[in-house]
C-alpha cells in the first residue's frame, strides 16, 4: 500500500475477511498516522521504493499524481520496472502513459488506473442499465453534471456504458454572456461543455472552480449523469445513487375526437394500457445513498476490491494493452474537456454550511405538502 491518507480506505478493503488480498507492507513518508497504522496492521512500513521487496504482488499506489503535484506516477513507475503490478489511483495524465507504458513493458507487469466511483453499486447498476437499452439502440442524449474532481470518474462512467471513450469528442464550450458575468456575482459555477459520443449528444455541466488548498473537496455535485429518450430516462442523482428511472406522460388517442378515445369514465380500459399504468418514475436498487460513514465503511471496501479484481484478471488473461488503450481514451477525453472549459477559478472556502433546509427536519418535523382531497 502506497499512500495512507485516502490509503486508509484501501487498507480497510484488505482487511476484509473475504478480500481475496493479503496486505504486505506501507509505503509511505514515515508520518505519524503511516507509523501508527504498520504497528497496528502488524505490516512493515517502507519509506522508499528501494526498500519494497520484489515478493510484493501488486501495489496499490494511493498518492496523487504528476497530474495533481504528486510522486504518484513517479512511485508506479519505479515499481513497476521492478515487475511489481500497480493499480493506481486516479487521476493520470495522457503524457504519463507511455512513461508508464515502458516502465510496465520493461518489467513485464501489468497497470492499471483505479477511477473509483464506477465500482460503486449504484454506477455498476446505472452503467448495467445504459448497456441494456444500448443493445436495442442508443439513448438520444447524455446529460452529465460533475466538478474537475470527478471529472475523470464521471467520463469513465460513461465509456464503461459505451464500450470505451474512443468515440468521446468535445465540440465546444461556449462562455457566458459578459453581460451576464458582470452583472452575476459570483460567477457561474458551471461551465457548459457540448460534446459527442458516438453519435449521442452529450451536455456536460463542468464546476469551473477549485479550492487548491483542499483539493479534494467544495464539489459542488460529484457525479450525477442521465441518458434519455422519447420513452424514458436513466438517471444517476448522485455517487452513491439512488438510480432512478422514469418517463414523460403520452396518452394514446389524445388528438382524436371520437368518444372512445375518452379517458374520463374509461378507467378500466385504460389501467392495463402501458401509458396508462407504468409508474412515472421507479428507482432501481437502494432507494437513498449512502451517508459517508456507511460509505467508508460498506461501500468503499466493495470498490476497491472490485478495482483490484479487475486488475487482477487483467495479469491472468495478459491484457495489458487493453487496459492502456482504454486509459489513454479517458486520459485524452478529460484532458480534452478541461482545455476546452479554460482555466480553473481558484478560490479560498470554508467547510460547506448546513443545507437550508435540513432535509431530516424537512421531513421529521411534518413539514409536508398538503394533499389534494376529492
Amino acid at each position: 500500500m502506497c499512500g495512507t491518507r485516502f490509503g486508509e480506505t484501501y487498507l480497510s478493503a484488505l482487511l476484509e475477511e473475504d478480500a481475496g488480498f493479503v496486505l504486505s507492507g506501507i509505503l509511505a513518508r514515515g508520518s505519524e498516522r503511516s507509523q501508527a497504522l504498520s504497528r497496528d496492521l502488524g505490516v512493515p512500513l517502507y519509506t522508499s521504493t528501494d526498500e519494497v521487496p520484489d515478493t510484493i504482488d501488486i501495489a496499490c499506489v494511493v498518492l496523487r499524481s504528476t497530474a495533481f503535484g504528486g510522486p504518484g506516477t513517479r512511485v508506479a513507475e519505479s515499481l513497476l520496472r521492478r515487475g511489481i503490478h500497480v493499480l493506481q489511483e486516479h487521476p493520470v495524465h495522457p503524457s504519463d502513459l507511455s512513461r508508464l507504458d515502458d516502465a510496465a513493458t520493461a518489467g513485464r507487469a501489468c497497470w492499471h488506473v483505479n477511477t473509483f466511483y464506477p465500482h460503486s453499486q449504484a454506477a455498476r447498476r446505472f452503467i448495467d442499465c445504459l448497456q441494456a437499452w444500448r443493445q436495442v439502440r442508443d439513448p438520444d442524449y447524455i446529460t452529465l453534471t460533475t466538478s474537475p474532481q470527478f471529472l475523470c470518474s464521471a467520463l469513465d462512467m460513461l465509456g464503461r456504458a459505451f464500450g470505451g471513450l474512443g468515440c468521446f469528442r468535445v465540440l465546444d464550450c461556449p462562455p457566458w454572456p459578459a453581460d451576464f458575468c458582470r452583472d452575476y456575482k459570483p460567477p457561474p459555477p458551471f461551465n457548459v461543455i457540448r460534446a459527442v459520443i458516438g453519435s449521442v449528444p452529450v451536455i456536460m455541466n463542468l464546476q469551473g472552480w477549485v479550492d487548491p488548498r483542499d483539493l479534494d473537496h467544495h464539489a459542488m455535485v460529484m457525479h450525477n449523469i442521465a441518458a434519455g429518450s422519447r420513452e424514458a430516462r436513466v438517471e444517476l442523482v448522485n455517487s452513491f445513487g439512488p438510480v432512478v428511472w422514469s418517463h414523460s406522460l403520452y396518452v394514446p388517442d389524445y388528438v382524436r375526437d371520437d368518444a372512445s378515445a375518452s379517458v374520463l369514465g374509461n378507467w378500466t380500459n385504460k389501467k392495463d394500457q402501458r401509458h396508462f399504468s407504468c409508474p412515472t418514475a421507479l428507482v432501481l436498487g437502494d432507494p437513498q445513498g449512502a451517508s459517508l460513514i456507511d460509505a467508508m465503511r460498506d461501500v468503499f471496501p466493495g470498490i476497491i476490491l472490485s478495482a483490484l479484481s479487475e486488475l487482477r484478471d487483467v495479469i491472468e488473461r495478459a491484457q495489458q494493452q487493453r487496459l492502456l488503450a482504454d486509459a489513454a481514451a479517458l486520459g485524452h477525453a478529460w484532458q480534452a474537456c478541461l482545455q476546452a472549459m479554460g482555466p480553473l477559478r481558484e478560490v479560498s472556502l470554508d467547510p460547506p454550511p448546513p443545507p437550508i433546509p435540513d432535509p431530516f427536519l424537512y421531513v421529521d418535523e411534518g413539514r409536508r405538502i398538503p394533499e389534494v382531497t376529492l
